[in-house]
């Protein structure tokens, strides 16, 4: 489903939702092999908050803080 803006959508959806029910933030990880993700979320605002180790991998810990609706 690459390249066909589901994501854009989904994270939209996502953005609008948290608005609607109130909250200032969202929150969410992705791993660190997933170099690409990681990066398109940052090109969607959202910064990097921690890594967590888990062993075997690392977990990256990704914010963004909402505009008011």
């Amino acid at each position: 489903m690459q390249g066909t803006g589901l994501g854009n959508r989904l994270l939209e959806a996502t953005e609008t939702r948290a608005r609607q029910l109130g909250h200032r933030r969202v929150r969410l990880y992705t791993g660190d092999r997933l170099a690409s993700n990681v990066a398109w979320y940052m090109r969607h605002g959202y910064d990097q908050e921690r890594v967590e180790s888990m062993g075997d991998r690392k977990v990256i810990h990704l914010i963004k803080i909402l505009d008011p609706a």
